[in-house]
């Protein structure tokens, strides 16, 4: 009899066993099957800073080569990464964990191509302008954006500046943030300083001196 009660209890775990790894999500199923593609990439990088966190590295390495392996773009990689506080310093602490070093350095490249991809996208640059005709935080993130576009946004700030239908107000504070832009819009500047537009004129002309650039 005990024999089996054993067996029925062997049994039962082996089933039990077995039903747990058939459920299981991996990440890879995960991010083909189910909907809301962003939402399950944000549960992945989440999952992945997690394991690295607590020094899981072969959980870590499934959620991370799955990121690679389902060809997510570099400008999703870096959005991922800046979406949670200190993604970048987890994965260097990554790079320590047993195996992971290499599978770290290629998520590393693709968020440097990915933050390359986004500063010159004039879609988020349009975006950030507009934001800076909105509350102070607004006008503070969309300014932040546009000094991280640099040179590539100047082209749309001109335009802004140049068109009647810009409200006073985004008028205003892009003028007020010109020269926030630093060296890499002395260039930019200095040709729109052709424009007939003298009050564009005088707008790049008081940047370029509050840059203090010598040929300014």
């Amino acid at each position: 009899m005990l024999t089996n009660c054993f067996t029925k209890m062997l049994r039962y775990g082996m089933a039990t066993l077995v039903a747990l790894i058939l459920f299981l999500p991996t990440p890879s199923i995960r991010a083909a099957d189910d909907g809301g593609e962003a939402e399950v990439l944000k549960e992945q990088w989440g999952d992945l800073l997690h394991y690295i966190n607590i020094a899981r590295p072969k959980l870590a390495m499934s959620y991370a080569q799955a990121l690679l392996d389902n060809k997510v773009s570099p400008r999703e990689i870096y959005l991922l990464s800046v979406g949670k506080p200190d993604s970048l310093k987890t994965l260097q602490k990554g790079t320590n964990l047993e195996g992971m070093k290499e599978t770290i350095e290629k998520l590393r490249t693709k968020i440097e191509k990915g933050y390359r991809a986004w500063q010159s996208d004039p879609e988020q640059i349009e975006e950030s302008i507009l934001m800076m005709a909105r509350s102070l935080r607004g006008y503070m993130i969309g300014k932040q954006r546009l000094k991280e576009s640099g040179q590539h946004a100047i082209p749309l700030l001109i335009q802004k500046l140049m068109d009647d239908k810009t409200p006073k107000l985004l008028r205003e504070r892009i003028v007020t943030m010109l020269h926030e832009l630093g060296r890499d819009a002395v260039r930019g500047y200095s040709v729109a300083l052709k424009s007939s537009d003298l009050q564009l004129v005088g707008f790049l002309a008081n940047a370029l001196r509050q840059i203090e650039y010598p040929s300014a």
